[in-house]
């Protein structure tokens, strides 16, 4: 998950009701909000995009859609 902010909570929530998909780490640049996310769901809270990717193999961009395409080519 990146991006912890309002709509995180929804998306991880959701997740779970997903079969086969498992929350395995999040990320937001404001390592507060990091930490209490991976704490809220038992995952690690990544200190940067490149330590997530090596956690993930999908990721849930949750962050302003302005910032989308900048976040999303960094993942592909």
């Amino acid at each position: 998950m990146i991006g912890c902010g309002v709509v995180h909570g929804t998306h991880c929530d959701a997740l779970a009701n997903v079969d086969g998909a498992k929350l395995t780490g999040v990320y937001d640049v404001v390592p507060e909000r990091s930490k209490a996310s991976g704490e809220k769901y038992g995952v690690p809270a990544a200190e940067s995009l490149e330590a997530l990717f090596d956690l993930v193999d999908v990721v849930n961009i949750c962050v302003p859609s302005g910032l989308h395409a900048e976040i999303g080519t960094k993942a592909a």
